[in-house]
């Protein structure tokens, strides 16, 4: 019995034995097994992994030589249109009379003010496209335009030095390679310290502005050997001074110029001072116009507003407005010279007449920018041309000097620069009224290849 049992317990150990060895293996291989399964997995995933970098790296290899390509086109296209927009040096021509032209320096560098923000629009569009005054690039062509053209001074308003019009003066026009090449003036305008104006709060503000800007000038812009000047005296024209003179008083006018005139004197500087006279509330009475004058070198006109003969009318808000033709501005222009030429003679004064390719402030005057308007029907070059053989006769034998007014007054429709309208027709015009063609020819109007 007990050897059964010592049997039965030594098989029923063997049996546990042999089953318990039988069974860790198979658990063991079920367990390697899964691993094996997950490695492998891994590994194929790994497989996969580095087949998808691979690809990736030849895609970011791929990009990497077309970024090159595209960095050197651009940089070749950038080089090409920097060569295409730079301005080649300006052939000046010859010419038998001064040709000076008002030149804003504002655009493209304000919002929602007139001369300054293109998005308001404007009748003509110029040849540069919509440019800022501030890049010494436009000016470089505006000079080279202008040169070429017999146009050998540009007149820049000028109100005060720390004002935006005046430091694109300096950052942007100055700077052009050309600058040196052309002569230049201030057309001082006080109008924005008027009373109703916006800095007109404070009346010793306007007498501060030209005190702050004849001192700057002189230390600054009148030692320049391209200033404008006459018979060694710097030439600054006052804007409106007759309109001034009409709104506050012929004394405060008068001291007004006394005020710029001694500010000069105190830098050292003995100003020719001109007067713009005829403006728009100019009027035939030389009894006034001899004391308003009084301390004027020169009288001109930066436009005439309404010369004889032309009508203008009041609109619903009592707003000043006038519509006439060209043609017959043309013709008041003329006989207004006859006038102020005349007076000017004879009371020993300079004249410089003005001569306006158009003008159309209807738009800015619409949109209530302007509380005025004047438009001028139908300007066309032959017209112009006329005025400027006109011209010709009443410009006074020593200053031998005519404005144009403007160079570039797109909202207000007056503009000789090159535009998609008119090309550079009206600069012809002026070219072959005043200047004296070279033995080869007239220089080739070149245009830019960037339109900024």
């Amino acid at each position: 019995m007990s050897e059964l049992v010592r049997t039965g317990r030594r098989s029923f150990f063997e049996q546990l034995g042999a089953a318990a060895i039988g069974a860790v293996p198979a658990a063991f291989m079920a367990r390697e097994f899964e691993r094996s399964s997950r490695i492998a997995g891994l590994k194929d995933n790994v497989t996969m992994l580095s087949s998808d970098i691979s690809s990736l790296q030849g895609q970011i290899n791929r990009l990497d030589y077309e970024k090159q390509e595209v960095s050197q086109g651009i940089e070749q296209a950038t080089s090409q249109l920097e060569a295409l927009s730079t301005a080649a040096p300006p052939r000046p021509v010859d010419s038998d009379i001064k040709v000076a032209a008002y030149h804003i320096t504002g655009w493209g560098t304000g919002k929602g003010f007139k001369s300054m923000d293109w998005s308001l629009g404007a009748p003509y569009t110029p040849l540069l496209g919509r440019y800022t005054s501030d890049d010494p690039r436009v000016a470089d062509w505006h000079i080279k335009w202008a040169l070429e053209h017999g146009i050998s001074a540009f007149l820049y308003f000028y109100s005060r030095p720390d004002f935006g019009w005046e430091r694109c003066l300096e950052q942007g026009v100055m700077k052009s390679r050309f600058f040196d090449s052309i002569d230049f003036a201030l057309l001082h305008c006080n109008d924005n310290f008027w009373p109703g104006n916006p800095f007109g709060m404070d009346p010793v503000q306007m007498d501060e502005a030209s005190k702050v800007t004849l001192d700057y000038a002189s230390m600054h812009l009148f030692p320049r050997r391209n200033y404008l000047s006459f018979e060694g005296r710097p030439i600054v024209i006052l804007f409106r001074y007759w309109d001034f003179a009409y709104r506050f008083g012929i004394e405060k006018a008068l001291f007004w110029a006394r005020n710029v005139r001694q500010s000069a004197e105190d830098r050292g500087y003995d100003v020719y001072l001109m007067g713009d006279f005829v403006g728009w509330t100019w009027q035939h009475d030389d009894s006034a116009n001899r004391l308003v004058s009084r301390e004027l070198d020169a009288l001109t006109a930066y436009n005439l507003g309404q010369p004889s003969g032309i009508p203008s009318k009041l609109d619903e808000k009592g707003n000043w407005t006038l519509v006439c033709p060209y043609e017959k501005m043309v013709e008041a222009y003329l006989r207004e010279y006859e006038y102020w030429s005349s007076f000017a003679k004879n009371m020993g004064k300079g004249f410089v007449p003005t001569v306006p390719p158009g003008f159309d402030n209807s738009l800015m005057y619409e949109m209530g920018v302007d509380n005025w308007m004047m438009r001028l029907l139908d300007p066309t070059v032959q017209r112009f041309k006329v005025m400027c053989e006109s011209a010709k006769r009443y410009a006074e034998e020593n200053l031998n000097l005519v404005s144009v007014e403007a160079w570039n007054e797109f909202q207000e429709g007056s503009v000789v620069e090159p535009s998609m309208e008119f090309g550079f027709s009206f600069l012809d015009a002026i070219r072959d009224t005043y200047a004296r063609m070279p033995t080869g020819g007239w220089p080739e109007e070149a245009i830019p290849g960037l339109v900024y």
